[in-house]
């Protein structure tokens, strides 16, 4: 296996394909979980699959580098937690 460098470290073709696999995986996750919070009625609900989102699209950021990916999500994050926590103390 020829070596590959990347940030400074090197990387074999293997770990180089189960770093995207991993990635992949936690993009199909985050946006799987978009999809399943356009289709919430319940606002509680909501927010908390949201806010997974919003973790998954982090850790996907942080391993891709995507800076404008990580700055929404890091943003939006706790505004969904505002939102949740208003929204449970309406509900009592």
């Amino acid at each position: 296996m020829t070596p590959v460098v990347t940030h400074g470290a090197v990387m074999t073709d293997s770990a180089i394909v189960a770093m995207v696999t991993n990635s992949s995986t936690i993009g199909i996750v985050a946006s799987a979980l978009v999809l399943a919070a356009f289709g919430m009625k319940d606002m509680v609900n909501l927010r908390i699959v949201a806010i997974c989102s919003n973790v998954a699209f982090i850790a996907y950021a942080l391993v891709l580098n995507l800076p404008p990916i990580l700055i929404l999500h890091a943003i939006l994050l706790p505004l969904n937690g505002w939102r949740l926590a208003h929204d449970c103390r309406v509900e009592e």
